[in-house]
């Protein structure tokens, strides 16, 4: 360390405020470059700040839109099974007019496809036997063959026939 000396004149205090002004200028002579940096960085903030509001709102749309696509799956869903369910009491009632089972009886056939509803016809249909109503336009009689059905043709034609007996 140096001695201290006594400041004397004018001079010698403006020169040594000069020196240590210029020291401290010296430590902060980037500080408009700085300045304008900080600047900077807060516009990019700002425009940081609106991107992330936009993608946010976005967000919020999509959620939106997403929540809607999710009902509609629900309302799909809930037809898809009401139409199984139409599907599978059609089947029934077809089959229990195959069967010769009276309509009514298609609500009691049991099973989620044909041939589980078949086999039940069939159990319900022999635990009702012969005695059950006849549903119409099914016969219990056996299947006419062409032959049987062409002699029943000509047979009904001949007895339209007026073949003169008695009279004329």
């Amino acid at each position: 360390m140096s001695e201290f000396k006594p400041i004397n004149t004018q001079e010698e205090l403006d020169s040594i405020l000069k020196d240590r002004l210029a020291r401290e200028s010296k430590k902060y002579a980037d500080y408009d470059d700085l300045k304008k940096g900080a600047q900077e960085k807060e516009k990019e903030l700002e425009a940081l700040k609106a991107q992330v509001k936009e993608q946010t709102d976005a967000i919020a749309k999509y959620a939106e839109q997403l929540k809607g696509v999710e009902e509609k799956d629900k309302e799909l869903e809930s037809l898809k099974g009401q139409v199984k369910s139409y599907e599978i009491n059609s089947l029934k009632i077809k089959i229990a007019h195959e069967e010769g089972l009276p309509y009514g009886l298609s609500s009691r056939l049991s099973g989620d496809n044909e041939e589980t509803i078949k086999k039940d016809a069939k159990a319900l249909k022999a635990l009702i036997g012969e005695n059950a109503p006849q549903v119409p336009g099914v016969s219990r009689e056996p299947a006419a063959t062409e032959k049987d059905t062409m002699k029943a043709g000509l047979k009904a034609a001949l007895a339209g026939l007026n073949l003169g007996q008695g009279g004329n």
